[in-house]
């Protein structure tokens, strides 16, 4: 709610108020901490400034804005923790279910190779002229984003 506030009002707002507004949603996480003083001082304004902010958008003051933006980082928060269920042909979970085993794989990489064999790996590939990746079928995508992440890392 605070968001649309925001962006109704923004065009009509003085400058120390933009630059409250432009760190609100940016920040609006580390906001969800902060009081009017930490606020203020983070933006460079007087304590007054954001509290008039707040008045602007239509809140009573700085506590009941500050009551809007932590609502959205707890239902984020619970979102997270609290997915909604997907159907098997959902393209959503088909991703979330790759991803997942992604991870899993790369979980029992790190797991099963002691570390002086990964820096054993790391040290030869630091050591390489060249590096040549193959992948067949659908790892064929992954042997090139594999090799794009190497270049841009300058190796060959």
């Amino acid at each position: 709610m605070y968001r649309q506030r925001i962006r109704d009002f923004y065009d009509h707002l003085s400058r120390s108020y933009r630059k409250v507004a432009d760190f609100i949603m940016s920040n609006y996480y580390e906001v969800s901490f902060m009081t009017a003083a930490q606020l203020a001082y983070a933006v460079g304004v007087d304590t007054t400034t954001v509290v008039r902010f707040s008045q602007r958008l239509g809140y009573n003051g700085y506590p009941e804005l500050l009551q809007d933006i932590r609502e959205q980082v707890r239902r984020e928060i619970y979102a997270s923790y609290d997915p909604q269920p997907l159907t098997q042909d959902d393209p959503a979970a088909i991703f979330k279910e790759s991803a997942e085993q992604e991870r899993h794989n790369i979980s029992q990489m790190l797991v099963h190779n002691p570390p002086e064999h990964i820096e054993t790996a790391a040290e030869m590939l630091a050591d390489a002229q060249h590096i040549l990746l193959i992948g067949e079928g659908y790892t064929a995508s992954l042997a090139a984003l594999a090799a794009q992440l190497l270049r841009h890392r300058g190796m060959s």
